[in-house]
C-alpha cells in the first residue's frame, strides 16, 4: 500500500474494526478508531521501513488488508515476524481468503528469513483462534489490554506462535 492510498486505507480499517469489535468498546469504539487509524497513525506506519501493509485483493476489488512487521520478536526470542491484522470484510470469510493471506504472510515470513511468525488474538475471536489453530498456530501468552474505553471482559487477548517449516530446531542452533 502506498501512502497515497493512506486514506482509502484509513477507511477500510475503520468500517473492518467496526464489523468484527463493536462489542468491544463502552465508546462505539471511537477513540480506537481515532487512535489507530487516523490519518496521522496511518501515514506513519505506511512511511514506516519496519512495517507491510497489504491490501487483499479478489476480482479487482480491495476486500481487506494485512500488516505485517517483519522484525519483530516474541519475548526477546529472535527472527520473529508480527502479523498485526488480517482482517477481511465479514461477506469475504470462510471462503478460502484468509487461508492465501496467511499463506502469503508465511511466504513473505520465509522470504525474509524468520524463523516464526506470531500474532495477537482477542480471545473472544472463537473463529479467528481456531482458524489459527488449524493452520499450526498454538497459544503461548496471554496480555491484556488497558484500553480505557474498552469494556474489562474484553480486554484478554492471546498471543500465538507458528515456527516455519524451514527454520532450524532448537537442539540445532549454537
Amino acid at each position: 500500500i502506498h501512502i497515497a492510498q493512506a486514506p482509502e486505507l484509513s477507511i477500510m480499517c475503520r468500517e473492518l474494526h467496526m464489523e468484527s469489535f463493536a462489542y468491544l468498546w463502552e465508546d462505539d469504539g471511537e477513540w480506537y478508531l481515532n487512535e489507530v487509524y487516523g490519518m496521522d497513525r496511518i501515514q506513519a506506519e505506511l512511511q514506516d521501513p519496519g512495517t507491510n501493509l497489504f491490501f487483499i485483493e479478489r476480482e479487482g476489488s480491495r476486500i481487506g488488508y494485512l500488516k505485517l512487521n517483519p522484525y519483530s520478536d516474541l519475548d526477546d526470542e529472535p527472527a520473529g515476524l508480527e502479523i498485526e491484522r488480517i482482517y477481511l470484510y465479514r461477506e469475504f470469510a470462510n471462503k478460502g481468503l484468509g487461508t492465501l493471506a496467511m499463506d502469503a504472510a508465511l511466504a513473505i515470513a520465509e522470504r525474509y528469513a524468520r524463523d516464526y511468525v506470531w500474532l495477537h488474538v482477542m480471545d473472544s475471536s472463537i473463529a479467528s483462534i481456531k482458524f489459527y489453530l488449524r493452520r499450526g498456530f498454538s497459544i503461548v501468552g496471554e496480555t491484556h489490554l488497558a484500553f480505557e474505553p474498552m469494556k474489562p471482559t474484553y480486554r484478554r487477548i492471546w498471543r500465538m506462535k507458528r515456527v516455519l517449516e524451514s527454520s532450524p530446531l532448537p537442539s540445532d542452533r549454537p
